[in-house]
């Protein structure tokens, strides 16, 4: 349903108004057409009223669709229900041994029905429910979610003090072996038992104390080690016979029984940097790769049966210690590189490569990674400054057509210009069409024509020494060029380089520091230093301020994001002014009577006077209407474009003011 903006006392007396005046009507049919006009009116005001001034989530240019996945950040994988969980970008997705989405869900949020940013380990329990263990400290924990990927409720409070004199639990693996839960407590090193309504049972393994030992080199404190102890350890694994393996610090693998008993202790390598990798198959051979590379087999009555010198190693790869999963199933090595947003599939058979895993798309995919920078020229094709997929050594400067189905290199002369490449060198589009680049190593501006072809240096009738920004507002040119590490002034210009004026000075006559400009209809300079925004009239005459130290924008600003006809929406002007503080201002753009301000983590709408009107975002994560990292954004015609950096996308919103 539709908000409506006028308060029923205000519409009513404008009916009483109507009213009166079609009172003054004697005539039959005067009458009848007034009424008629009665009803229009009355319905106008209605009509009118129920439309408030909204931001319209439109789309997501970089993400796939539910149906499909494309890893972007992949930092662990697992078996669950004879499938490969993937944990990607904070998100969860299942996949069977070819490769098939079976499911996704999760991702960062600051709501609880996020999978955590540090999740690495899921299990199933009799119903198909998963069971993640986030790897939060506090308020998170251990979470339960349906079949479908549905959030149920939190199991375990990563915060809980279950011991005295521990501190407070860090789940990071857990693993179920007859009803009974067993989960990996990095913070305490030991594994803590539950019932399967989640009553705390007991402890296995007691920590070392390292409190007066922690400056003396790994390989004293390893030599002060005891074998029956759980030093620092990454990973645990149950056997068929309810055995705890436990990948320890000083590659090596511990042996308990279920009751917590010491049993064993193995030693693989005499490098001691981490614990091992482990997996166990089908006959409960444990499979552990040591960090030099070297996989061993340890069958289940503890003999060793093979030892493979890199025989995970992949070609173009200096050995198999750039591994950071293993997965072993009963045909299958599953593996995850670092640095390589891919899954490998060898045979157990012959360690022959079967297949890899990145992608399942059924279209054009917008990709892009570590988006920095957008700006739309005036064909609304949008120039992005981000990596692109495999070439992660380097940045590119994208272009992508206004459908957004592909994304290209930019035709700019600018990416082979190695040095540019090294910066974040900003760009603005002048209402001309023509683009301006500021190469903030080389200190000067870079002119290119519509087309993307090369003009060359832009010419001013005065020097400019180091540009640090350039901004474009229809004929006018702001040049942000710095003084000294501390302070820097504005320089104007016209389109044709011809020098207008220059802001150095805040209202106080003080240097400014300052790296964002732009102007009203008006004329009015605005500029922002720090936690505020300073406005200053045509003749350079200071007339106002938005943010500084105010009071915090109100938390309900943002309860103007609601589901409508499967679109996310922030109402924009339902709420009373209230002075803005903000925490570090990126970016602003005025549009039209508004200014759309970048503060951390979400976009603050507010009339040109600083009344704040609402807001985006708000909190950090992945869902539509959160920001995990801002790093710009762009308005084009009716369009709101913002770039966040880690969650790997552009989001659009419609502005309907």
């Amino acid at each position: 349903m539709k908000t409506l903006n006028l308060s029923f006392s205000h519409l009513a007396k404008k009916v009483i108004a109507v009213r009166k005046i079609l009172e003054l009507k004697e005539d039959r049919f005067h009458r009848l057409a007034s009424s008629m006009g009665y009803l229009l009116i009355l319905f106008c005001l209605l009509y009118s009223s129920a439309y408030s001034q909204k931001l319209i989530f439109e789309k997501v240019i970089g993400e796939e669709n539910n149906n499909e996945y494309f890893f972007k950040d992949l930092s662990a994988i697992e078996l669950v229900n004879n499938n490969l969980a993937v944990f990607d970008n904070d998100k969860i997705v299942i996949i069977d041994s070819l490769g098939n989405l079976k499911c996704k869900f999760g991702g960062l949020s600051e709501t609880t029905d996020n999978t955590g940013s540090k999740s690495n380990n899921i299990i199933s329990d009799e119903f198909g429910n998963y069971i993640i263990c986030t790897g939060q400290f506090r308020g998170e924990g251990i979470k339960l979610f349906s079949p479908k990927g549905e959030f149920i409720k939190i199991l375990l409070d990563g915060g809980d003090k279950l011991v005295k004199g521990e501190g407070v639990m860090n789940p990071v693996k857990i693993r179920i072996y007859r009803n009974i839960y067993y989960v990996l407590d990095r913070t305490n090193s030991n594994i803590k038992k539950f019932d399967k309504n989640w009553n705390f049972l007991g402890i296995i393994g007691t920590p070392n104390d390292f409190s007066a030992n922690f400056r003396k080199s790994p390989e004293t404190r390893v030599n002060e080690y005891k074998f029956e102890n759980i030093n620092e350890p990454s990973d645990f694994l149950i056997d068929s016979k309810g055995n705890i393996i436990v990948a320890d610090y000083g590659n090596s693998i511990k042996k308990f029984d279920n009751n917590g008993k010491f049993l064993k202790i193995y030693s693989f390598s005499k490098t001691i940097t981490k614990a091992p990798l482990i997996s166990i198959d089908e006959k409960d051979n444990i499979y552990i790769l040591a960090d030099n590379g070297s996989l061993f087999i340890l069958s289940n009555n503890d003999v060793l049966l093979d030892t493979y010198k890199d025989a995970l190693k992949q070609p173009n790869q200096n050995s198999a210690s750039e591994i950071g999963s293993l997965i072993v199933d009963r045909q299958h090595f599953y593996l995850r590189y670092y640095y390589k947003n891919e899954i490998t599939v060898l045979s157990r058979q012959n360690f022959n490569l079967l297949r890899k895993f990145k992608k399942k798309i059924n279209q054009d995919y917008a990709f892009f990674n570590s988006p920095r920078k957008v700006v739309v020229n005036k064909n609304g094709d949008l120039i992005v400054y981000a990596s692109i997929e495999d070439k992660l050594d380097r940045e590119q400067l994208l272009i992508t057509s206004p459908s957004f189905s592909d994304v290209l290199p930019s035709n700019l002369e600018l990416k082979k210009k190695s040095s540019l490449y090294e910066y974040f060198n900003p760009i603005c589009i002048a209402k001309s069409g023509k683009v301006f680049v500021t190469d903030t190593k080389n200190k000067k501006i870079i002119l290119f024509d519509e087309q993307g072809n090369l003009i060359g240096d832009w010419k001013t009738n005065i020097p400019i020494n180091s540009p640090q920004n350039t901004i474009c507002r229809d004929t006018t040119i702001f040049v942000v060029e710095e003084l000294s590490r501390k302070s820097n002034q504005i320089l104007v210009f016209n389109l044709h380089g011809q020098f207008i004026k220059r802001i150095d000075k805040d209202k106080n006559n003080k240097e400014i520091q300052t790296f964002w400009v732009d102007a009203d209809l008006k004329g009015n300079i605005y500029f922002s230093q720090g936690s505020y925004i300073s406005i200053v009239d045509p003749l350079g005459y200071f007339i106002g301020e938005i943010g500084g130290y105010g009071k915090e924008i109100r938390k309900d600003l943002n309860t103007g994001v609601v589901q409508e006809n499967d679109k996310i929406q922030l109402k924009i002007g339902d709420y009373k002014p209230k002075m803005m503080h903000f925490e570090g201002i990126m970016k602003f753009k005025i549009y039209e009577d508004k200014i759309f301000i970048a503060d951390l983590n979400k976009i603050v709408v507010a009339d040109l006077n600083g009344n704040p009107l609402g807001y985006l975002g708000g909190k950090r994560g992945s869902k539509i209407g959160e920001f995990h990292h801002i790093t710009d954004f762009d308005i084009y015609k009716d369009k709101l474009y913002i770039t966040d950096g880690i969650n790997n996308r552009i989001v659009v919103y419609k502005i309907e003011l």
